[in-house]
């Protein structure tokens, strides 16, 4: 991600339990960026379920408990779920977020900060261009469970 090695460990474990940290080259930016939060999000779902494919529904009730207590509307969280690879998962997450979050993102010195997602294709111009495209092309239930 984004020339940095992000490295993610199991710390403990009872069976039911799994605690899990990560470790990073860069300050961390998850919560100075909502967007930077959800790349992290996606990470450890994906370093969850290849540490053990059996603790795949268990990372992603995990994902959805994490971002249901911070107020994300159902509807919004599971489309965050269905979104298949990271390019989706790139424009819903934009989608997701407001203005005000976009710029966030894109304000972050990632020569300083770390970048959870595969680029920092968000940072380009047309970024806004390419989502809103993306959009109009999505089935009209997966545009109802995104905000603009």
């Amino acid at each position: 991600m984004s020339h940095s090695e992000i490295r993610i460990e199991l710390v403990t474990s009872d069976g039911l339990w799994a605690n899990f940290r990560h470790f990073i080259q860069k300050n961390d930016s998850q919560d100075l960026s909502q967007f930077q939060a959800l790349g992290l999000l996606f990470l450890m779902l994906d370093a969850v379920t290849e540490f053990d494919e059996a603790m795949g529904d268990y990372s992603k009730l995990s994902f959805k408990s994490i971002l249901m207590n911070d107020g994300w509307d159902e509807s919004v969280v599971r489309r965050l779920l269905s979104a298949a690879g990271w390019q989706e998962r790139l424009y819903v997450s934009w989608s997701a977020l407001t203005q005000q979050e976009h710029k966030a993102a894109r304000d972050l010195d990632y020569s300083l900060f770390q970048n959870y997602w595969p680029d920092l294709e968000f940072c380009q111009h047309d970024w806004d261009a390419k989502v809103l495209l993306w959009s109009k092309h999505c089935p009209p239930e997966a545009q109802r469970a995104v905000h603009h």
